[in-house]
């Protein structure tokens, strides 16, 4: 193994032994010494490089955004409520797609669905067979709206259109911490904080956490994540015919 220390100690010794010699051999020997460690400074230099800044990861992950066509992945959610002592937990699906095509499920068989669209977004109840459509300037009122702020799958205006980060660390394990909010003032009104992590090298989403106002909780960690796959557009379509529709 290189080790710089000896490897400094040695050209030290041996430019004290070309001091002790006449004429230019001490110089040359100084000469060496220094150009030795001017080498092991630039060394330095490159393997001690600053680390990434935050929001340099942050637009790298968003830059990798855009070419993502469609995302698949399994997640494991925890919720807490102050009515509850123990959080409750259960697994479930996402998919996006290009188009800002977007559902999300929890349960198995699905018990909660939302879905969001160009044309607006959507919340069912598929075990009642009721639904909700969920207008965008009222998605503030409605219990589930916090799937409806999950940051993914767009490109940087976008994100930064719709959110307002708050700040943004990056650990030892090269984890990306980003907090942020809506801009939206009415979804402001209910969350009191949100929180994304990504994994720098590769962009991969860890966990996404929203914390609202009246003490309530979501974490959903990723599990399975596949990108550009081929996904059935059908997905973002439900036939609710027959179904209730629930006032806002």
């Amino acid at each position: 193994m290189f080790r710089p220390s000896v490897f400094l100690s040695g050209s030290r010794l041996n430019w004290n032994r070309h001091c002790s010699d006449a004429g230019g051999r001490g110089y040359r020997g100084s000469v060496i010494y220094w150009l030795l460690l001017a080498c092991w400074i630039g060394l330095r230099g490159v393997v001690m490089a600053a680390p990434m800044e935050p929001m340099d990861a942050l637009g790298r992950w968003l830059d990798a955004q855009s070419g993502i066509v469609s995302v698949e992945a399994t997640f494991v959610q925890t919720r807490e409520l102050p009515a509850l002592r123990m959080p409750l937990r259960s697994e479930g699906r996402v998919w996006l797609a290009k188009g800002g095509l977007f559902r999300w499920e929890v349960g198995n068989p699905a018990s909660v669905v939302v879905l969001r669209t160009p044309e607006g977004a959507w919340i069912g109840w598929p075990r009642r067979r009721a639904f909700q459509s969920v207008d965008a300037g009222r998605s503030g009122d409605h219990p589930w709206r916090e799937a409806l702020e999950f940051p993914g799958g767009m490109g940087r205006d976008e994100f930064h259109r719709r959110f307002e980060i708050l700040g943004a660390s990056i650990d030892e394990a090269g984890v990306c911490r980003l907090e942020l909010l809506p801009r939206d003032p009415q979804a402001r009104a209910f969350l009191k904080s949100m929180a994304l992590r990504f994994v720098v090298d590769g962009g991969r989403v860890v966990d996404f956490e929203v914390r609202l106002k009246d003490g309530s909780a979501l974490r959903n960690e990723f599990r399975e994540v596949r990108l550009n796959g081929p996904v059935d557009r059908g997905i973002f379509r439900i036939d609710t015919t027959g179904w209730l529709e629930a006032e806002q």
